[in-house]
């Protein structure tokens, strides 16, 4: 086993970790400003 491929592949891993989490992140901001808008939209009087 080469070592340089192991670390290779455990660095690849854990940024492929890291990527998941931040688009999970997003999406998760993005639900909550569409929920702020429709909440927005649904109190807002005089339309």
């Amino acid at each position: 086993m080469d070592p340089k491929r192991e670390m290779m592949k455990v660095k690849v891993k854990a940024l492929g970790e890291e990527a998941n989490r931040l688009l999970l992140r997003q999406t998760e901001r993005e639900r909550e400003r569409e929920s702020v808008l429709l909440v927005t939209l649904v109190f807002t009087p005089g339309k």
